[in-house]
């Protein structure tokens, strides 16, 4: 019998939920914290709805491609993210977005679930929190 393993955590932001929402589909602002700044967009195909798989391929400056791919389960604007992700040459895991409200801006809930061992465990760990602080870079400093 095979254990997969879960994480879970919370990360507060202090920018609205739209903006924190829009993080996660808008392309000008999902390359921005993904992947490490080593890696920059080389195409993106994405249409945020359910069903819809997606296709994100990063190079590194020496030509080196990193492709993830997946599919939108559920989509509710502004609270819910519900999807499959599948980093080039490795297993799928599923990925639970949630996204509140806070006196303070907002709140980001992540649940990714299907990993397969203690290791995949402990890169889900790093890579969350390197992706929360780039994210957390990304407040709406434009004010009308």
């Amino acid at each position: 019998m095979n254990t997969m393993y879960e994480y879970s955590e919370y990360y507060q932001f202090q920018m609205p939920v739209k903006r924190l929402y829009q993080c996660f589909y808008k392309t000008e602002l999902l390359v921005q914290w993904f992947v490490s700044q080593d890696l920059a967009l080389h195409q993106i195909v994405m249409s945020l709805q359910k069903g819809a798989e997606f296709e994100w391929v990063f190079r590194n400056e020496q030509g080196q491609r990193t492709t993830y791919t997946g599919q939108f389960a559920e989509i509710f604007p502004e609270e819910q993210l519900i999807f499959t992700l599948k980093p080039e040459q490795e297993y799928e895991t599923a990925l639970d977005i949630r996204f509140e409200r806070t006196d303070e801006g907002s709140q980001l809930h992540v649940i990714q679930s299907q990993l397969i061992d203690d290791a995949a465990y402990e890169q889900a760990v790093h890579d969350w929190q390197q992706r929360a602080r780039r994210l957390a870079l990304l407040t709406d400093t434009v004010r009308v």
